[in-house]
């Protein structure tokens, strides 16, 4: 029996029913190792915010949770009137973790309340000026909240890249200016705009997901011959040629075709047609493997409907059977149960005092005694989890 009135079986059954509401609430958050932080339970999720930059927020759950409250934080370096300023960047202005309680706080709307908040009002990032500070100097000693690092990974903890569209040639050069510069405090630099290079450090790695350039497409395997502007094949024939090859059209076509110019475009068209054609041969060969393709993901789709069909109805039925061993309907059990009790108690009183309890004093006087006991143990539970469900202390 551990200090808060319920052994480790209690405690795990409630850690897995507040993890079901975090993904019933947030259907995005996705479940991340914690290698170095045995016993912990960690989960990542992205916001994109309204300039399309996307940052990530970290939910862990500590082994004492849910007795212990969720550490929050986000991987960037940003500011928010909700953030801590210690440099781990903890969520600490929502409400609900500043009075976390085990049985009625719900993390699953704690958490989607702070994404709300911070897509609502977006956190602004951190130029590495305001950074260098909190750098070198570390957080206070009086601070007891851990950091937690993300792991040393080429992305974040989603599978996406600190990039958005148009930010690649900024980070870029953003890179390049400053090992000019000669900026080497802690691997932790900015570009112009402020905003943080995707690069995190973990046990005193820098791994930096700058992503790689991409090859050069390859070059056409045709070129288009340039356009002459003299011609001498015409040049050299007179008034009267010019005007009888106007006058006659198979004779013109005849002498087009010695013309050197009109050899080379010829050519290239002809090439032109062959290549299309047997391009378009080769993608009507796959003509039956995509339809049977087709197919198979419009199987797989049906099969997929199914089992989240299947899923959804298991989904509920959890929620059902966690819902009958929740703090409020263990209350109203017992509360249930207590009145039953002092109700078949007053019964017995009534028989006794009217004379129509049959058996001895002194068997009514046990059984009295069994049922108001009864009574007396679950009204003192009653209270007792009252108490823990309204956050009181034992």
């Amino acid at each position: 029996m551990s200090d808060y009135g319920y052994d480790a079986r209690s405690q795990q059954h409630f850690r897995d029913q507040q993890i079901a509401e975090l993904r019933t609430h947030n259907p995005v958050a996705r479940q991340v190792p914690t290698p170095h932080q045995p016993g912990t339970t960690a989960f990542s999720i992205g916001l994109q915010l309204k300039d399309r930059t996307i940052i990530t927020m970290r939910i862990a759950l500590s082994k004492d949770f849910p007795q212990a409250p969720p550490v929050i934080q986000m991987l960037s370096k940003c500011s928010h009137p909700w953030l801590s300023q210690d440099g781990y960047f903890c969520v600490i202005g929502h409400a609900g973790l500043k009075h976390w309680n085990s049985h009625t706080s719900n993390l699953g709307r704690i958490v989607k309340e702070i994404v709300n908040e911070f897509c609502t009002r977006p956190p602004a990032r951190l130029t590495s000026r305001a950074n260098t500070g909190s750098t070198r100097a570390g957080p206070p000693s009086s601070v007891t909240q851990h950091s937690y690092q993300p792991p040393p990974t080429s992305s974040t903890p989603l599978g996406i890249t600190n990039h958005h569209p148009g930010s690649q040639s900024t980070t870029s050069s953003s890179s390049s200016s400053s090992k000019n510069n000669g900026n080497s405090s802690g691997g932790s630099t900015s570009n112009k705009n402020g905003l943080m290079p995707p690069s995190y450090s973990s046990g005193g790695k820098t791994t930096d997901t700058t992503p790689s350039v991409a090859p050069p497409k390859p070059s056409k395997s045709w070129t288009m011959p340039d356009v002459e502007t003299t011609f001498p094949e015409v040049q050299s024939l007179s008034a009267s040629e010019i005007q009888s090859l106007m006058d006659d059209d198979s004779a013109l076509n005849t002498f087009c075709g010695t013309v050197d110019g009109v050899q080379k475009f010829t050519a290239v068209l002809t090439a032109l047609r062959k290549k299309n054609g047997d391009a378009a041969e080769k993608n009507l060969s796959h003509e039956d493997e995509i339809t049977t393709l087709k197919t198979e993901i419009n199987s797989l789709h049906d099969v997929l409907k199914e089992k989240k069909k299947a899923y959804d109805a298991l989904v509920e039925r959890q929620r059902a059977i966690l819902s009958k061993s929740s703090p409020t309907e263990l209350i109203r059990k017992l509360q249930q149960s207590a009145d039953q009790l002092e109700l078949e108690s007053e019964e017995l009183a009534d028989e006794f005092t009217n004379d129509d309890y049959e058996n001895s004093q002194k068997e009514w006087q046990k059984e009295f005694l069994k049922q108001r006991e009864g009574y007396h143990r679950r009204k003192a539970m009653i209270t007792r989890y009252t108490e823990l469900s309204n956050g009181g202390e034992r």
